[in-house]
């Protein structure tokens, strides 16, 4: 599981109907990590995948304290962790540690899938407001966001904030990184922010982060 949501029952039937296994639950990002210990709960034999400094930030607050991280990704073992030879066969895994958020970015290689949490972002999220009462635009917030991380066109506005900021971390490793994730093959992405990208995933990649490919 990349990035856990609300473990909300419909959420938990749908892992059910997927055979009910978890085996990996991944924290990609300093952010996205809120519910784990409710899926540790609900899946004790699950393993925790997180970067560095997560476990720290979690137990600053005793609603996130706990529980074990079994793989963290650091700057030093980055080229080097091993989760397992299953992981292996299914993912290639880039830990950012250049990014604001040290993010953990993966491509699952039998579908060519690139699954990232705050890599980049592909608003509005229609997928993520249908069973919402409001829409992906509606409000001046909204609005705003969508304008500033849109991934349209030449994407001006999240392109110069990735630069500024996303790569605050370390610019020159952060383009390593950018430069890695762009060897691989994928056509498809899945962010956390916006609707999934079922064809052309690359194209807007290199649209996003041209300035690290030169």
């Amino acid at each position: 599981m990349f990035s856990p949501v609300a473990l909300t029952p419909s959420v938990s039937e749908a892992v059910t109907s997927l055979n009910g296994t978890v085996k990996y639950l991944i924290a990609p990002d300093m952010e996205h990590h809120l519910f784990l210990a409710d899926w540790t709960k609900a899946y004790p034999d699950a393993v925790i995948i997180a970067p560095e400094g997560l476990w720290e930030k979690r137990q600053k607050s005793p609603t996130t304290s706990g529980p074990k991280f079994e793989h963290i990704y650091t700057t030093q073992n980055k080229e080097t962790l091993h989760i397992s030879d299953e992981f292996a066969a299914e993912f290639d895994v880039e830990y950012i540690h250049a990014h604001i958020n040290r993010e953990i970015v993966l491509l699952h290689k039998p579908t060519a899938t690139l699954i990232q949490a705050d890599l980049f972002f592909n608003p509005p999220g229609y997928e993520q407001y249908r069973k919402a009462q409001e829409g992906p635009l509606s409000g001046l917030a909204n609005k705003l966001y969508v304008w500033l991380m849109s991934a349209k066109g030449s994407a001006m506005a999240q392109r110069r904030l990735i630069w500024y900021l996303m790569s605050a971390g370390g610019r020159e490793a952060f383009k390593q990184s950018v430069q890695k994730i762009d060897g691989w093959e994928f056509d498809r992405a899945i962010p956390c922010h916006g609707d999934t990208i079922n064809q052309g995933a690359k194209h807007l990649f290199r649209t996003l982060f041209q300035w690290f490919l030169v």
